[in-house]
């Protein structure tokens, strides 16, 4: 006999369970597309940007001399004239308890007692300057630093110093309320280059501005100065959503003694490293370089902790900053790293510590920086009539503690000497000439 054909009451019903499954197949498939998407466009970048696949290839590394006595030095600068190097430096222990850069926020379990160490290179030596003028019973928590000759005087200096100061405690804040907070400044210091002492000239606070700072560039007049902040009202695991997600987040701030600070340029992807380019940075083409009346313009240029970018900034007249000119590099480059601080030698060119396993340092090297060495890279940006090239010079993959888990690089052009110095570890130097002209 012939089927029967549907009844009136199951047509519908069939219908219906076809439209339900036509329109889960449809929701699951743009899921499933923008699932994908989310992963290319955010998760795969961060993965090969924190260089889960990225084989290190160690170079340049020869020589190089571990000085045992300079120890989680988070920057260094190169004082060219005399080859002297400026360091801000702490213990492992005092930056694990206390670094808010770094989510670490056990106040109670830090010292204080961060220095400036004067380290002579061809002597071997190395002496904790002394502060003179700066009271405050909260010590020092030293991260970001520049050290500036003065423009009255060259052997006079200017220091300033990121401080990391914890915030006081009161009636109205008590402990349990500020857990993960901070009250940080600039100190501003004078010394004279070869000198024992540090001579405190001054504080700058501003808890709305001057919120997370982590480098500092400054002036040569003492009054003012440029300064990152690495985070925005974020800290714990939302602070590493967003460096994962390359959430611009972050700022450059310009504080200046008579008028203040104020936000210079904000929603930044991981703004880290700055530093204050020459006048006659060969960076710049020249007719871009200077103002209508033939003055240099004020420039810096700007690292990346998240993207494998720099940025050069220019002054505008209101001291807010404009970006003129991005260099990024693509995941085919062998500089799609991570950048740290940033220093220049008295050639004009810059240079960087770059993290090529940069997901190996913050989930293995921060939290046990003895038993876990981290590769580290030495960046060069050198520019000529306008044009800029990039190359790394030394690659290492911590073994021996050889540059393991740099923050630093710098460049003594006159000596040919490369430092290296991290927040966790001793600084390396080499006397390299081999390093280029």
């Amino acid at each position: 006999m012939p089927p029967k054909p549907p009844s009136p009451a199951s047509a519908p019903s069939t219908a219906r369970s076809s439209s339900i499954f036509t329109l889960r197949s449809a929701s699951l498939a743009l899921f499933a597309a923008l699932l994908f998407g989310f992963w290319k466009r955010n998760i795969e970048p961060a993965l090969e940007l924190g260089g889960i696949w990225r084989i290190v290839q160690p170079h340049g590394t020869e020589g190089c001399r571990l000085v045992s006595e300079l120890q989680a030095c988070e920057k260094i600068i190169v004082h060219e004239p005399t080859g002297l190097v400026y360091a801000a430096c702490s213990t492992i222990a005092d930056r694990k308890a206390w670094l808010p850069a770094l989510n670490y926020y056990n106040a109670s379990a830090r010292s204080g007692n961060d220095y400036i160490a004067l380290y002579d290179p061809a002597a071997d030596s190395f002496i904790k300057l002394d502060v003179v003028g700066l009271e405050d019973p909260r010590g020092r928590s030293l991260h970001g630093m520049d050290v500036v000759p003065s423009s009255e005087d060259p052997e006079m200096l200017w220091v300033y110093l990121v401080n990391h100061r914890p915030p006081v405690e009161s009636a109205e804040s008590p402990s349990e309320s500020i857990a993960h907070s901070e009250d940080p400044s600039i100190e501003i210091f004078t010394t004279r280059a070869g000198s024992n002492e540090l001579r405190h000239v001054r504080t700058v606070a501003d808890p709305v501005v001057l919120h997370s700072p982590n480098d500092v560039a400054g002036s040569p007049d003492g009054k003012e100065f440029w300064f990152t902040n690495d985070m925005k009202d974020v800290d714990g695991w939302k602070a590493k959503l967003y460096m994962i997600l390359q959430v611009a987040a972050t700022s450059v701030g310009h504080c200046h003694v008579d008028r203040g600070c104020k936000i210079a340029l904000d929603k930044l992807p991981g703004a880290n490293g700055i530093v204050r380019l020459p006048s006659d940075w060969a960076g710049d083409k020249r007719d871009a370089a200077t103002d209508g009346a033939g003055e240099h313009k004020t420039r810096l240029m700007l690292g990346s902790a998240t993207r494998p970018e720099v940025r050069i900034l220019e002054r505008q007249a209101n001291d807010t900053l404009e970006v003129v000119e991005v260099y990024e590099h693509g995941k085919s480059s062998p500089f799609y790293l991570p950048l740290d601080n940033l220093t220049v030698d008295k050639r004009g060119t810059v240079w960087a510590a770059g993290f090529p396993k940069g997901a190996d340092l913050i989930s293995k090297h921060i939290p046990d920086p003895l038993n876990n060495p981290s590769a580290s890279t030495a960046v060069r940006v050198s520019c000529v009539e306008g044009k800029c090239t990039v190359d790394k010079p030394f690659e290492s993959d911590g073994s021996n503690n050889i540059g393991s888990g740099s923050t630093t690089v710098a460049y003594d052009a006159e000596r040919r000497r490369l430092f290296l110095s991290g927040t966790q570890l001793h600084c390396c130097l080499l006397d390299r000439h081999s390093l280029g002209p």
